[in-house]
């Protein structure tokens, strides 16, 4: 880890490098808006730049956008990762890849950055930046973020960062061991101390906590010997911050060590694990036997379990790998059995009735009709079992009316009760389906089989098979009652049947011949029209009066 020290030390120690005579004839450039800054921010950034001869480049090509961190970023670099500043760093490539790595080709502004997340490819071959922005800002890598945005320049422009950002092959290079500085003078590799020295050596003594719980439990001397461990190690905060919010203090833990034990080994991972193994998302199993999650949020943090966050990755060890936490993780069983609430007093619980039981029961009586069908279709055990149903229920008004409407009476159906069967069933839906689930119209397979299809009406309301729903999710035991007051629900086949076919056609019937105007002069009861027919006699008339034809006779 030295060699990462002495690496980031390299930007405190050029700061006496610029060259602002070379820089300055390239005005309005990038390279001079950060020489330029009037709070003088980005000296150490600047001097990088001029020591890694990429002020030319940055000066005359582009465009191009940097994330320029200030010196107060490279000042807490150095400082998180407790170096001196007092080795001096010997890899010009490296510093190179470094800063290419803050440097996007384009123009890209804020207004880009901040909406979700994005990934940005850099001057650094095959070297992305996850950029993630929102309401909170905008955060690079689940570390930077942009403090200030959109400094212009002729040939790009800048946002400011408050962290440095290094390449993942930095990082592995730098942490794995490659070779930044000379070897040690009798050619021995360096032997790094294991896990447990590491702790104890921790420049700002966060996990004296951890240290003493692992005594406790005795697990230090595990952590001690030769094989590769990743130890997921929670800082003295993390521990008092999450015991706190289980209502558990540290000695209360220290007390049980079965459960301590059970605790810390649910932090040890039979192998070593790099973060950059872990971002892309990895459930991995723990010594203690559970396994815990890896994921990236929406900060581009890595996280365990959901909610804990690694907040520094890649501490090496001789025997592993540390990854500091800032939460503690309970393994899964012993967190359900500290947050359960406590037994309460057993008392007989009042079953709910089931659905057959709430419609007999009703207060005011509106499914006499539908509880007495459904005894008689044999019905009652099927939908007052443990099963869950849905029951579209139809009132006796409702009942009437339909049965009324069709021509027949409950005494039709009590007489044919397959029919009267398969009409309750039509009724009836699986399983337990609230309203809410109904109005956005769907088909349901009833217990007969047929498909019933709800739907919203034109005022909002709820229809079953075109019926209104007029009251809804009547809880029982064992489902729920959604109630019909204006019909029941016919089964197609059922519907089919009780609907009689259309009548043939008949020719009229053949009435008998009326008589002729002759005939009704002949046959007058009182002899009123003798001297007429006479006269038509004689006229040779009486043919034509009693053949076809219309006549009107005033007689």
């Amino acid at each position: 880890m030295r060699r990462v020290y002495s690496f980031l030390a390299l930007f405190v120690i050029l700061i006496g490098l610029m060259v602002m005579p070379v820089m300055a004839q390239n005005s309005g450039t990038v390279v001079d808006v950060l020489v330029g800054d009037d709070e003088g921010r980005f000296t150490t950034l600047t001097g990088a730049v001029v020591a890694a001869g990429l002020a030319d480049a940055l000066a005359s090509g582009g465009p191009f956008t940097v994330f320029a961190p200030t010196n107060e970023a490279f000042a807490a670099a150095l400082a998180s990762l407790g170096s001196d500043g007092a080795a001096l760093a010997s890899n010009p490539e490296a510093l190179t890849q470094v800063l290419l790595y803050h440097v996007v080709p384009g123009r890209v502004t804020a207004a880009t950055l901040s909406f979700g997340r994005s990934t940005q490819t850099t001057l650094l071959e095959g070297a992305t930046l996850s950029v993630v922005g929102g309401r909170q800002g905008v955060t690079i890598n689940g570390s930077a973020n942009v403090i200030q945005a959109d400094l212009s320049a002729s040939n790009g422009i800048i946002h400011v960062i408050d962290a440095v950002l290094l390449p993942p092959s930095i990082v592995e290079m730098l942490a794995g061991g490659a070779a930044t500085e000379p070897a040690a003078p009798t050619g021995q590799p360096e032997v790094r101390p294991n896990i447990p020295a590491v702790l104890n050596n921790d420049p700002e003594q966060r996990f004296t906590t951890l240290i003493s719980a692992l005594n406790t439990a005795r697990l230090t001397g595990a952590l001690d010997t030769e094989g590769q461990f990743t130890l997921l190690a929670p800082t003295n905060d993390a521990f008092n911050a999450s015991l706190e919010a289980l209502g558990l203090t540290v000695a209360q833990v220290a007390a049980d060590p079965a459960l301590l034990s059970q605790v810390l080994l649910y932090h040890v991972i039979p192998e070593r694990t790099r973060t950059t193994n872990l971002f892309g998302g990895a459930t991995l199993a723990t010594v203690q036997g559970e396994e815990v999650t890896f994921a990236e949020n929406e900060r581009g943090q890595l996280t365990i379990n959901g909610s804990v966050v690694v907040t520094q990755g890649n501490i090496q060890a001789g025997n592993g790998v540390i990854h500091v936490l800032n939460g503690v993780l309970v393994p899964p069983t012993i967190l359900a059995a500290l947050t359960a609430p406590p037994a309460p007093e057993v008392v007989a619980p009042q079953a709910r009735p089931n659905l057959v039981d709430v419609l007999a029961a009703d207060e005011e009586g509106r499914f006499a009709t539908l509880v007495t069908a459904i005894d008689l279709a044999g019905l009652r055990p099927l939908l007052n079992s443990s099963s869950l149903y849905t029951i579209f229920a139809p009132t006796d008004a409702a009942i009437n009316a339909s049965l009324e409407s069709l021509g027949l009476t409950v005494g039709d159906l009590a007489g044919d009760l397959d029919t009267l069967r398969e009409i309750l069933l039509y009724h009836v839906v699986p399983g337990r389906i609230r309203s809410t689930e109904l109005f956005r119209g769907v088909t349901l397979r009833t217990m007969s089989g047929q498909e019933l299809v709800t739907a919203e009406d034109e005022r909002g309301r709820l229809t079953a098979g075109g019926v209104i729903v007029a009251q809804s999710n009547i809880a029982a035991g064992n489902g729920f009652i959604h109630v019909l007051n204006d019909g029941i629900l016919v089964p197609p086949s059922v519907a089919a049947a009780l609907t009689p076919p259309p009548a043939e056609e008949t020719p009229p019937a053949q009435t008998s011949a009326r008589p002729t105007v002759a005939e009704i002069l002949a046959a007058d009861p009182e002899g009123r029209f003798t001297t007429l027919l006479a006269a038509v006699e004689a006229a040779g008339l009486t043919d034509a009066l009693s053949g076809e034809g219309n006549f009107t006779v005033l007689a």
